[in-house]
Order: C-alpha cells, then structure tokens, then sequence
C-alpha cells in the first residue's frame, strides 16, 4: 500500500522564492550550522510521527505504548526469526529471549514496566509469557495478549490439551482458566481494561440452527474478572436470513475500557452483507463504527485498542490502512498525518492507543520510504506541525537548514509538498509555519 502526502499549499502557485545560490555553494557554513543545530535538538522528542529505529533487522512492529509515550513494546524480524523488544526514547532494547527461540511483545503497561507475550520454539513450545526488569516470567503454556495498566493483572489464552485453547487470567501470581459455554468450547482473552476489571475475547458459539452456513461462529464476550460472570457480544449479522433460517453471524472483541459508566468494548462484527464483510464495531449497543460502501468486495475494518475513557479506539481499514475512530467518527491516520509523514511512506496498521482520555499516542507499523521495509512507529497526536522537518515538535531553523542542505533532492522527509522535488515551495512551508511548537 503506498500513500501520497497532500498538503494545504497544494493550491497555491510556486512561491519563486529567491534564494542567493551562493547559499548552497557556501556548504561549509551550513554544514557547521547544521552540527550545531544537531547538537542542540538529539535529546528525544516525541514530535508527531517517528519512526523506530531498527538498524540492521528487516521489519519491526509496535504493540503496545506506555501513557508517556516513552517506552514502546513490540518486535523485529531478522530474516529467521522474531524478537520481543521495547523502544525507551526510541532506542532499541531486546527483551530476553530463549537462545533459538522466537518472541514476541503484545502489550505494555501503562508505566512501562509490565510487558507481555509468548515465546515459541521447537523445544518450547508456545509459552505465555511477561518481562519485567528485564527479566522473563513464564505464566503458562499459550500466549498472552494484554496487561492491565498496573501490570497486575494479564490475559490470554492457554493450552491445555490436544490442541485445545482456553482464556486465562493471572492476577496475584496465580491463573485462572475459564470455560463460558463448556468443554470443549475454546476462548481467547484478547484484552483487559486499564482497571484491570473487564476482560474481553473471543469463543466458539454454536449456531441454533444446523442448517446454517456454520455449525459453530466466533463470538465476542465480555467477562467480569471478579466474578466470572460473562455476556456473549452480539454481532451486526445475527438473524440473517438463509433460507429462512435465524442463524448466528460472528464477532470478535479486543479490548474494553475502564466503566465509565459503562464499558466500551471495540472489535469487528460480521456485517451480514452477501460478502460476509467484516467492519470495526463497538458495543454496547452494538455500533458499526467502521465505514463500508455497498458493493465493496474484501474491505473490512477492525478496532484493536480503545482508551480507558472509551472515546478514542485505533485499528485497520483495508480501504486505506491504519485507522482512529473518535467517538464514532472515523479518521484515515494517513491523511491526518499527511504533513508529517515523509513522501511515499504509509501507515498501514494502528495497533494500540495509550490508555490517557486524550489518546495521544499511537503505536502500529507501515511502509518507510527510507528504509523500504516495515517499520514501527510512534505518533503524538496531540498536534500536526506542517513543516517540521526534523519531527522534533518545532519549525524552526533546523529545518530551514535541513529544507536547505537537501535542495534540488527528492529527500522523502525535506520534500514538503511531494512533488518529487525539494525546491523554493518546501522553504516556503517552513517559513509560512516558522515558529510554530
């Protein structure tokens, strides 16, 4: 999927700024003016849109982001194998991984400090899993898929026999598995709520009727950890006709948030259509959240994490890519971040939201144009600076200089306006916004 970039000087005529041409000769002085300023701008900054930085690994991709945004769980791909890692001020730091084994990191605490996942191997097998201090902790065997924000309490699913998976929670070093319709039904628990309270995921319900298209169909639920007690979550197809029949249509369930005061719980729902498309939802009530126009063949939309508010959900859209619904608005991450993000680069997958009201960071992975592989990356969503070169939060003279060391290049970060060329328009973008933080 590749992306263009559009920008608000789009309509505007070539600005023919003049610009002394023994500025561009005269190297030296910029080359010295461009250490310092790169001197002075290295601390980390969150800026808008970065990239993670995963020299010498062929894909990374992140899963889960503390509520500072510092601290970034996720995992690379070297060419035989993956490894869990985090991301602290955007250095890379791999997890401990069993020598051969494979890992890899679902989900971080709201501190930073709790990271869960699984570790695979031929002699291992599949092993739930959490880091902390960096240390790993084996919780059981399976897989583990989100973490409350204090880190006390985790969720995932467990193998248990032949094959077959059931949904734990561990709290209080002990875990729970848990049956919602009886042996030998399998269930996942995809997602927890920051409070630690709600778990949601996914099991095999059985269709009413025989005669429907499926015997058995995935169903969302939701569970009060507390007590056990669980709802089933009801999808956007449920009595569809087939034949006259009443049967059950599918849906899946990723994550809760906090009551507040009353769950929201975000997934994907069968839509009932002839394609049996699939559209990000929310409950409840049962809400289609994700956009889907009559005649679409294999579009479908997913909401994988929302905050502990329930107002802010991010996820996947196969018409455009990564994806942020606010209230039930729904965002193209491509086109809200358009001026941040370097030419030919895509945001193709919003994984996780932190946990704040205000959603303000976003984890996921896409197409970098520089490195022409999957890439992690981070966004600050709390503004959009058009012309801020160097995604350190400010235009400012660095990125004159910056605009000004890559003239007449086609540098995908300098190239402002994505015509394929770093001319006079890209300076004028950083003039007309100069100053703004």
């Amino acid at each position: 999927m590749m992306f263009g970039r559009t920008t608000g000087l789009k309509t505007h005529p070539r600005a023919g700024l003049l610009v002394p041409s023994a500025t561009f000769r005269d190297r030296s002085l910029l080359g010295a003016l461009l250490f310092l300023c790169t001197i002075l701008t290295t601390a980390y900054s969150f800026g808008q849109l970065k990239w993670l930085e995963s020299p010498g690994y062929l894909a990374s991709y992140a899963t889960g982001v503390s509520d500072n945004g510092q601290i970034v769980a996720g995992f690379i791909w070297d060419g035989q194998r993956y490894t869990a890692c985090i991301w602290q001020n955007g250095v890379i730091h791999l997890l401990p991984t069993p020598e051969g084994a494979n890992s890899k990191a679902y989900s971080i605490s709201s501190d930073g400090q709790v990271i869960v996942g699984e570790v695979s191997s031929m002699n291992l097998g599949q092993l739930a899993v959490y880091w902390q201090n960096d240390q790993m902790y084996i919780l059981c065997p399976g897989i583990a898929y989100d973490v409350s924000a204090n880190g006390e309490t985790i969720v995932g699913e467990a193998h248990v026999y032949l094959g077959q998976t059931k949904g734990f929670i561990w709290r209080g070093g002990s875990c729970y598995l848990f049956d919602l319709a009886g042996d030998p039904v399998a269930t996942q628990a995809l997602g927890i709520s920051p409070d630690g309270r709600w778990a949601v995921g996914v099991y095999v319900a059985p269709n009413v009727d025989m005669r429907c298209r499926f015997t058995g169909v995935n169903r969302g639920f939701l569970m009060d950890t507390y007590t056990f007690a669980w709802v089933d979550i009801p999808s956007l197809a449920d009595g569809r006709t087939e034949d006259e029949i009443w049967c059950l249509g599918h849906s899946f369930a990723f994550a809760v948030s906090n009551a507040m005061p009353s769950v929201t719980i975000v997934g994907t729902s069968e839509l009932g259509d002839w394609q049996r498309s699939s559209v990000a939802a929310q409950w409840f009530p049962s809400t289609q959240i994700g956009s889907h126009y009559s005649g679409e063949v294999d579009i479908n939309s997913y909401a994988f994490d929302v905050t502990r508010n329930g107002f802010i959900k991010v996820g996947l859209h196969d018409r455009f890519g990564a994806a942020r619904w606010v209230g039930i608005q729904e965002e193209d991450l491509n086109t809200v971040f358009a001026p941040v993000r370097p030419c030919g680069s895509s945001l193709w997958w919003a994984d996780s939201v932190s946990t704040d009201e205000s959603g303000r960071f976003i984890v996921g992975w896409g197409h970098n144009i520089v490195t022409g592989q999957p890439r992690a990356f981070l966004i600050d969503s709390t503004r959009v600076l058009e012309g801020d070169v160097n995604m350190d939060g400010c235009v400012d003279d660095a990125d004159l200089l910056a605009v000004i060391m890559s003239f007449d290049s086609s540098d995908p970060y300098a190239d402002l306006n994505c015509d394929g060329v770093v001319d006079d328009a890209d300076l004028l973008i950083v003039i007309l916004n100069f100053g703004d933080c």
